[in-house]
């Protein structure tokens, strides 16, 4: 047990995601179905971590199986194991996904992209509401 600590809650999870070499998410379908993206897995591809998470809800959204981390049935605790000790011994492997996965945030989930998506959305309601009036 000298390797986990059970920190508790924490408000400064974003500074110590990079000590962390994978990060899992075991959260079953019961859980996260209606859940949409959940924001632990973004915040931990955002620092660079490959993940091991569960294929229900939102998370089938964020990353496919082996690009940025790896899919495991909500409850497939074997796989979880199998497949977060593959990433603990291939350093490479790890850097590489987690660099993925955090291009994927860049990419698809910044505050500018999330901006422009909520504009575009405006735009497209006023736009739609403005041709029913005859404008």
């Amino acid at each position: 047990m000298d390797r986990v600590i059970f920190a508790g809650q924490r408000d400064d999870v974003s500074r110590l995601l990079p000590a962390f070499d994978l990060f899992l998410f075991t959260s079953s379908s019961q859980e996260s179905e209606g859940e949409g993206l959940p924001n632990a897995v973004m915040e931990a591809m955002a620092a660079e971590l490959p993940c091991v998470v569960s294929s229900a809800g939102g998370t089938r959204e964020l990353f496919h199986d082996g690009e940025a981390g790896y899919m495991v049935g909500p409850e497939d605790k074997e796989v979880y194991v199998q497949r977060s000790l593959h990433l603990l011994g291939d350093n490479a492997l790890r850097e590489k996904m987690g660099q993925k996965g955090r291009s994927i945030i860049l990419e698809n989930y910044s505050v500018q992209k999330m901006v422009s998506r909520f504009e575009g959305l405006y735009e497209s309601v006023l736009n739609g509401n403005s041709a029913k009036r005859g404008h």
